[in-house]
C-alpha cells in the first residue's frame, strides 16, 4: 500500500462522502510528484498544452476515461488502484447506510420544465418516496429526489424507475 493512500474517514453524515475520495487522491498524488509535463504531454499524445492540462484535470477528478498510457507515466501501481477502488466502494456502502433526510423534491411537468418544492425538515427518506409516489399517481408527473450520493430516482405511477 502506499504512503498517498489516506486512512478511511470518518463519515458521520452524508454530507461527508466525496465519491471517489482515495482513488483521485492516489491519483492527484502521483500526477503531481510527476515533473515532466512536455514529457507526460508526448506519451499521451496531446500537441496542446492548454488541451492537455484540461484533460489532466479531468483524469485526476475521474470525470472522464483515464488512459493507461497516463497512468503507467504517472508511474500509478496497478496493484494498488483496486485497493482504492474497494476503500471507496467501502465508504460508499456505509454512506449508503446512514439516514438520509431530502431536502427537496422535483417535478417534472413539461418536457424540460421541472418544479422543486422543499420537504419538512426531517423528513426521512421513505417518506419523501411515499409522498411522491402520491403525487405521481394523482398528478401523473414525473417526479424526483436527486442528491449527489445516489443515483437519482424518478417516481412515476407507483413505479420506481
Amino acid at each position: 500500500m502506499s504512503d498517498t493512500i489516506s486512512p478511511v474517514h470518518q463519515l458521520e453524515r452524508i454530507s461527508d462522502y466525496r465519491r471517489f475520495y482515495h482513488t483521485k487522491s492516489y491519483i492527484s498524488c502521483k500526477s503531481k510528484a510527476y515533473k515532466n509535463e512536455m514529457r507526460l504531454m508526448e506519451v499521451c499524445r496531446h500537441r496542446n498544452l492548454n488541451k492537455f492540462c484540461i484533460h489532466q484535470k479531468k483524469w485526476n477528478d475521474l470525470q472522464q476515461p483515464v488512459p493507461v498510457r497516463y497512468l503507467r507515466e504517472i508511474s500509478v501501481d496497478f496493484d494498488t488502484l483496486p485497493f482504492t477502488v474497494e476503500l471507496d466502494g467501502e465508504e460508499y456502502e456505509k454512506a449508503l447506510s446512514l439516514p438520509f433526510f431530502p431536502k427537496q423534491g422535483i417535478i417534472r411537468v413539461g418536457a424540460a420544465a421541472f418544479s422543486a418544492f422543499n420537504f419538512l425538515e426531517g423528513t426521512s427518506e421513505q417518506e419523501a418516496i411515499d409522498l411522491l409516489k402520491e403525487l405521481s399517481a394523482k398528478k401523473h408527473v414525473f417526479c424526483l429526489i436527486k442528491d449527489c450520493l445516489c443515483p437519482t430516482r424518478w417516481i412515476q405511477l407507483h413505479r420506481i424507475l
